[in-house]
């Protein structure tokens, strides 16, 4: 190239003292450099270094190039045309090379000003970073089991929605409300049983007979067993029963439609959890029987029976506090009057030696 002076390609030079004024010099450069190839070809003397041969060269270039008045007429390479390179050795990688040259092309990078590129580069750098910080966030929540626990999250959703302890909003309802103190049983059973309106037919006695039927046995009875049920006799006590054997068939149902198996996939081994067996002598006791004469009517252990009547005390605290957090007065006087009748004599005792 020239750098000093107005070079034209029909300007020759005669010495070689004329180069050294226009400062033409030889330049090494990378393949990286070259964009494109013309068809035009001259041959290089061996050393370009020689004033005389460097001389010979570029007047040797200004002849080739004195046909073509502008660089854009120079015709390029054609690897077909020129080099005698078949149609079908090339025919893909062309189509290939010019598809993408014209995807390029069409890049919204080229329709941004030449000004603004580098700013617009910056940014996509940015970007680039911050996505690869989220793959390896994502990779590293994967390992520690978060996309597991994200997607047994989003299953209870689902049921708490079908159940109506959420609304469409995700926001809580009253009876999710009810739910949140039974931590001593099945949430979603026990929200299900009070709010199904089964309790709204029962005494304060009643009442606490039944919520000993919402405590699971601690695994189901082998299949083909017979277990010695007791029955109540009382009719109102025997309906709510139903009604909390049709609540947990609901239930179960939900569950294993949103995916969430927490109780196994037979409702009927789920089922057999529930027994009526403790309600007839829960309410003897609540009807002011002594203990004596309540150890008659079971074959528990007087430990265990002691235990159950316990744990009922507490079940009906935390239903006593769930009714007055939704404001429903007649629960929560429902609820006190049974504590006041089941929690009397040996079985509250503080000390079985002093009382």
């Amino acid at each position: 190239g020239g750098g000093g002076g107005d070079l034209r390609y029909d300007r020759m030079y005669q010495n070689p003292a004329q180069l050294n004024a226009n400062k033409i010099v030889v330049v090494g450069f990378s393949l990286k450099a070259i964009r494109k190839m013309s068809a035009l070809r001259i041959f290089l003397p061996p050393f370009l270094q020689d004033p005389r041969s460097l001389l010979a060269t570029y007047n040797t270039m200004l002849d080739a190039l004195v046909n073509f008045p502008s660089a854009q007429e120079i015709p390029m390479l054609d690897p077909m045309a020129h080099m005698g390179v078949s149609e079908d050795a090339i025919g893909d990688t062309a189509r290939k090379f010019l598809s993408l040259s014209s995807r390029i092309q069409a890049h919204p990078y080229h329709r941004v000003e030449a000004k603004k590129r580098g700013e617009a580069l910056a940014r996509l750098r940015t970007k680039q970073e911050m996505k690869a910080k989220l793959d390896d966030l994502e990779e590293r929540a994967a390992r520690t089991g978060l996309g597991d626990f994200k997607t047994e999250m989003q299953k209870k959703m689902r049921v708490l929605r079908r159940l109506g302890h959420l609304d469409s909003d995700g926001i809580i309802t009253r009876k999710g409300r009810f739910a949140c103190e039974l931590d001593s049983i099945d949430t979603l059973l026990g929200a299900e049983v009070i709010f199904g309106g089964v309790t709204e037919s029962l005494n304060a006695v009643q009442l606490v007979a039944f919520m000993t039927c919402l405590f699971p046995l601690d695994s189901p009875p082998p299949k083909g067993a017979k277990r010695d049920s007791v029955m109540p006799k009382d009719p109102k006590l025997l309906k709510a029963f139903e009604s909390l054997r049709v609540s947990v068939r609901e239930v179960h149902r939900v569950e294993n439609q949103c995916g969430l198996q927490e109780h196994g996939e037979e409702e009927e081994e789920y089922l057999s959890l529930f027994v009526a067996d403790h309600m007839v002598f829960t309410q003897a006791w609540c009807s002011g029987k002594s203990f004596a004469e309540v150890t008659e009517m079971t074959s528990m252990f007087e430990g265990s029976l002691i235990r159950l009547l316990r744990r009922t005390d507490e079940l009906l605290e935390r239903c006593h506090t769930s009714a007055m957090n939704i404001g429903d007065n007649e629960l929560v006087t429902k609820f006190k009057e049974g504590q006041a009748a089941l929690k009397r004599g040996i079985v509250f005792a503080q000390s079985l030696y002093l009382e």
